[in-house]
This record gives structure tokens, sequence and C-alpha cells, in this order.
């Protein structure tokens, strides 16, 4: 390295190097030494590199070399989290939902809403909570949780409805739909009425119950301890479950009237009692199926249609749908049938039923 070089290097901060380091880069050419240059720039460089913060719920860009500090105050890397777009039970139900768009999706965050009084739903829209055990809508006792309008098609998803209870003889202890509703992983439970202790769903109406949702351990004073369905449709899905719900008079899970009540396979009727007819269905002049790989079983009443009751109407049983183990303290344990049909297809099962399985007012099932 000649001279001229040597005093270039020395006189220029932008290459930090002694003396010694340069006498080190004898031999080397000026390429070199500026190529040295620029990697000891980028090393500075580096070491003003910015970092991003959460303290105290703000977002801070500071120094690397400066968030030690702020580190040891508790901040922590990366930018804070957004803030909670779910509504908490302190805030006012009835108001989020009228000011959402028709078809807007309402979250809700967890935790349990005591109800002053029943949520009225005339919009389209889905309701979705943190989880069944998470977020609970609670009538305490005193309210019907949920009303939906005629018109409106709504999902609920993720929540419970619990102790609800219809004022003086309405229907629907839980939820009163006039709509097109969908429960998918909701639980109704512990709720009252005269009819349809947990749901009442009324003319023309739709209720499917999917996803793992369980309507249960409600009671009706007169019909329907689970469900009360009048010219409706209801529809059972997905491992869905009607069970442990209390009728003082017809259908312990299922109330229907002139409607249709359709379980699809893996849905359960299970374990619901009657103080007088259809323990697990009663059905007045509608239509009751059972596909293949569905279940009414161990269902109780007092008189007649243990698991199902069928006054003028029809039940079709598929292939590989199941009618057992069910209890009338009269007649037809399994299935009674008064002036209405019972199609039973090869592979479907009636049986084990007390003390009967099919019955009728003429003798046994044909």
């Amino acid at each position: 390295m000649d001279q001229d070089t040597m005093n270039y290097a020395a006189s220029h901060d932008e290459i930090p190097v002694s003396r010694r380091h340069l006498n080190r880069l004898t031999g080397l050419g000026l390429a070199a030494l500026m190529g040295m240059a620029t990697t000891v720039g980028t090393n500075a460089k580096k070491k003003g590199k910015k970092v991003t913060l959460c303290l105290d719920g703000q977002t801070v860009t500071v120094k690397k070399n400066k968030q030690k500090p702020l580190l040891a105050r508790g901040a922590t890397r990366g930018p804070c989290p957004a803030p909670a777009t779910c509504l908490r039970p302190s805030e006012n139900l009835q108001a989020a939902i009228a000011a959402a768009a028709p078809g807007a999706s309402l979250q809700l965050c967890a935790g349990t809403w005591s109800l002053p009084d029943t949520v009225t739903i005339e919009n389209s829209l889905t309701l979705m909570g943190a989880g069944i055990e998470a977020t609970v809508l609670d009538g305490r006792n005193a309210v019907r949780p949920l009303r939906v309008n005629a018109g409106a098609t709504v999902t609920l998803q993720d929540l419970t409805i619990s102790h609800g209870k219809a004022p003086g003889a309405l229907a629907g202890g839980g939820i009163r739909n006039a709509g097109d509703l969908t429960l998918r992983g909701v639980v109704v439970s512990g709720c009252a009425a005269e009819s349809g202790g947990g749901i009442y769903t009324g003319n023309g109406s739709t209720l499917t119950v999917t996803g793992d949702s369980r309507i249960r351990e409600n009671t009706a004073t007169s019909t329907g301890g689970g469900i009360h369905s009048n010219s409706g449709t209801v529809r059972l899905e997905a491992d869905s479950q009607i069970a442990g719900n209390d009728a003082g008079s017809d259908g312990g899970g299922i109330f229907d009237s002139d409607g249709t009540v359709l379980l699809m396979e893996g849905s359960h009727i299970s374990e619901n009692s009657s103080g007088s007819r259809g323990g697990g269905i009663c059905s007045l002049e509608g239509a009751v199926t059972l596909e293949g790989g569905s279940y009414v079983t161990g269902n109780t009443c007092t008189l007649y249609g243990g698991g199902i009751f069928n006054l003028s109407g029809s039940i079709t049983l598929k292939t590989n749908g199941h009618v057992t183990g069910n209890t009338a303290g009269v007649n037809g344990g399994g299935v009674w049938k008064t002036f209405g049909t019972v199609t039973q297809e090869a592979g479907s099962e009636v049986a084990d039923n007390l003390p009967d399985d099919c019955a009728t007012p003429d003798g046994p099932c044909p």
C-alpha cells in the first residue's frame, strides 16, 4: 500500500481503523480497504436497528439497544394485540343486535349475561359465543332469553341459553322462534314454560339443531318439554340431542302439531318423560322421519307411546333408524299409532320397549 492510500485511510472518519490495523493491510488494494469500510459501516447501522414493543397497552418503537429497561418494566416484544372486538356482558346486547346490519356476525365475549328482558332478533344475523361453557345468556328464571321474529334467518353458535322462563301461559321458555333458526354448538337448558319448555317454534318456522347441540333438562307444564313445534319444521342432525326434558302432558322431548320432525344420522332423543303421551315425541297430524343412524331411546310416558305417539300422522323409520328401550304406562312402549301410518324399512329397529314395541287402539301394529 502506498503512502497516499494510508494517509487517505487514516484521515477519513468513515473508515474507523487505527494505523496499526492499516499497517496490517499492507499489500491490499484500495478496493479491499473500501470493502472493509462498508462492512464496518453496515455493522454500525445494525447497532441502531429499531424494535417494536408493547408497553402498558401502547405500541412503541425504540432503538434495539434501548429496549432492556422497557422489557424490565413489563414490555413485551411485538405490537400490542388489537382491542377486543367481542361484546362484553356489561354492554347492552339488545342495542348491539338492533344496530347490527342484516346478515352481520356479532361476537360475544366469555361471560354471563343476566338478562333483565327478552332479547328480540328482528333481522338476519349470526350470534357467536366463546364456547358452550363460556358464554351464557341467563334468564334468571324470570324472563325468556331470546325471541326470533318472522322473516329473520338467525344462527346461534357456541353459547348456552339457560334458566329462561316464559311469562304466564306464553310458550317458549328459552327461545321463541318465528323465523329460520339454526343452533350450532348450543345448549338450551334449565328453562320452563307452559308449552315448549326449551324452545317454541311457530307456524311456518324452521328450527335446525346441529353441531353437537343439546336441548336438555327443560320443563313444560303442558306440551313439549324440550321443543314445541306448531306447524313448523324441526330438523335434528350432527350428533344433536334432545335429552332429559319433561312435559306435564304430551311430548317430553318434542311435541309437534301438523308439522315435520326429521332426525338425521347421529341425532338422539333420549331419557325424556311425559305425564300423558309421547315420552320422546308426540306428533298430532304431523310427519316424523328417522333417518339411518338416528335414535329414540330410553324415553317414558304414563299412557301411550313411550318412544313416539302418532295421531293421524305418519312415522317413517329408514334403514338403521332405532326406537329402543322406551316405556309406556299403558301401551305402545316403542310406538303408538292412532289413525296414522307407520312405515318401517328393512334394517330399521323397534325393539326392547315396554310393555310392547308398537300398538294401536285395535292391538299390535300390523
